[in-house]
């Protein structure tokens, strides 16, 4: 029991690390996951965990990311 609630967190955290870096595509992660862990039973907490990451991250950087470095880039 407790073996698969370390195994359920630990995914529910790598969506919250991967959503990020894949320029705010929330569903995408959950896909990836998804079909790389065959999990298909926790698709609502994967898909809250993805919608809160985003919020929280957009707290911090509303801009994302590449955008951010693209208009950078541009300005010299």
């Amino acid at each position: 029991m407790l073996y698969s609630l370390v195994v359920v967190a630990a995914l529910i955290s790598y969506i919250c690390y991967l959503r990020p870096l894949m320029s705010q595509a929330p569903l995408t992660a959950v896909t990836i996951i998804m079909e790389m862990t065959d999990e298909h039973t926790l698709i609502i907490p994967f898909l809250l965990a993805a919608y809160l990451s985003r919020r929280i991250g957009k707290v911090f950087m509303p801009v994302p990311l590449y955008r951010f470095l693209a208009s950078k880039n541009r300005k010299g």
